[in-house]
């Protein structure tokens, strides 16, 4: 069912989520920065409305010229968090049934002691195999193998600051990733910035989806929906694993025992279960490219399949942009969609908001495939999705929700001339994107 606004949040208690823009001076430089800047406040404003965990968050955000295919591009501060802490908040702070089902069906830890007799937990989970003729991690010329001996990537989650904090969890900026880029390759990240977000300055964009969106133009507000669930939580350790094969990576790929030294779950990825290894107690997690995974809260079956659908498509995973199906793994698996005259699509069945394609003229939609995976990793929402599979909520209806989000002082004008797409680092959140005619991140 499609909900009103008043439906959604008339019994919901205040949102305690608190996301703060920080812009720089380019929207004062655009011809439509003043609307690119409206749009990134009402975006911001539905997940403050929609998330109740108590939080604070601080996004840079940007209005610039990505080239001809790039409709924005988020960049996700992470640290490397241990698995066993985020269990226990998962547990501690979860209070809806859908956090009680997912709790009850985490993957259980293993279990090991260290040297010094410290107690060491982790969690394993499907990795790319071994070429058996160069050593090297491999999607095409080695199966998807088990990784479980509890080594760094077992015990410590790649994880979003924005979602450590949502969980109660402490956050030292000083060990991000947005600190690490900055003295790897100069850049010049607000290390205490949660995330960073750039959209396109070139593209036509409708920023008011409340009469339809143009023909030849993309919804400014789900866009900017989508790259804020990004910078929530809505990413993958796959797409890492993508860029570090040795399909994609040649001879300076990984093996087996180098990726051992590296954090590459995020949260989220405690919920990307495989589609063909089931166990007797239930399916492993799924981290390589190119292999069939879903978001499911059972361990066995993906949230909205069959008996549970409602109006949205089931909650499959894309499995790569390279070596997969073309869709970033950190996005639900493209939904089909149709071509009209216009030159406009339009979406068989909606899968969700982080569907990897953005097409022009179509409206974008948040489905209960999103609140339940931003559920499920650690953030509280203030409705019942568990019970509620049908829920959908239009950006028409975000753009006329009270309220904006805040926003800090514009700087003046200044060089922030750092070129944000194609960093590549180990353990890294960048993330560039294919798309109909037009890329999301």
């Amino acid at each position: 069912m499609t909900l009103s606004a008043g439906a959604l949040f008339a019994a919901a208690p205040a949102s305690a989520l608190n996301i703060v823009l920080t812009p720089d001076s380019s929207f004062t430089q655009s011809p439509n920065g003043a609307a690119a800047l409206l749009g990134f406040q009402k975006a911001a404003n539905y997940w403050n409305k929609t998330i109740t965990s108590n939080a604070t968050l601080h996004f840079d955000v940007h209005f610039d010229d990505l080239g001809a295919t790039v409709l924005g591009s988020t960049y996700s501060n992470t640290v490397d968090t241990s698995v066993a802490s985020v269990y226990h908040q998962l547990q501690t702070t979860g209070n809806s049934q859908l956090d009680a089902v997912a709790v009850a069906n985490l993957r259980p830890l293993t279990t090991t002691v260290d040297s010094h007799g410290n107690v060491l937990q982790g969690v394993g989970y499907r990795i790319p195999g071994t070429d058996p003729d160069t050593g090297l991690m491999s999607v095409d010329a080695a199966g998807s193998v088990l990784d479980d001996n509890n080594s760094y990537n077992n015990l410590f989650l790649n994880a979003n600051t924005s979602v450590d904090k949502g969980l109660g969890l402490s956050v030292d900026y000083d060990y991000s990733l947005f600190a690490a880029y900055n003295a790897i390759y100069g850049t010049n990240f607000d290390t205490h910035a949660d995330a960073d977000i750039t959209f396109s300055s070139t593209f036509a964009f409708d920023f008011n989806p409340t009469d339809g969106i143009s023909t030849g133009s993309y919804d400014f507000l789900g866009v900017a929906i989508h790259e804020m669930g990004h910078a929530l939580g809505f990413v993958s350790g796959t797409d890492l694993y993508e860029g570090n094969v040795e399909e994609t990576a040649g001879p300076g790929a990984l093996t087996q025992a180098d990726q051992d030294d590296y954090s590459w779950l995020s949260t989220l990825d405690l919920f990307r279960y495989g589609s063909n290894n089931p166990t007797a107690d239930g399916r492993d997690l799924q981290l390589d490219p190119n292999r069939p995974a879903f978001f499911s809260i059972d361990e066995n079956t993906p949230f909205n399949f069959n008996g549970q659908l409602g109006q949205q498509s089931s909650s499959f995973f894309s499995t790569g942009a390279t070596l997969g199906d073309g869709g970033q793994a950190s996005h639900w698996q493209d939904s089909n969609a149709i071509l009209l005259a216009n030159g406009c699509y339009i979406d068989a069945r909606p899968i969700g908001i982080m569907d990897p394609t953005s097409s022009a003229c179509s409206m974008g939609v948040v489905t209960s495939n999103d609140l339940a995976a931003i559920d499920a990793m650690g953030w509280n929402i203030g409705t019942d999705i568990y019970n509620d599979r049908g829920y959908t909520f239009t950006t028409e209806q975000a753009f006329n929700l009270p309220g904006l989000a805040h926003v800090a002082a514009i700087p003046e004008p200044a060089s922030w001339a750092v070129t944000l797409l194609g960093f590549g680092l180990v353990g890294g959140a960048a993330r560039a994107n294919r798309k109909r005619g037009a890329a999301l991140a």
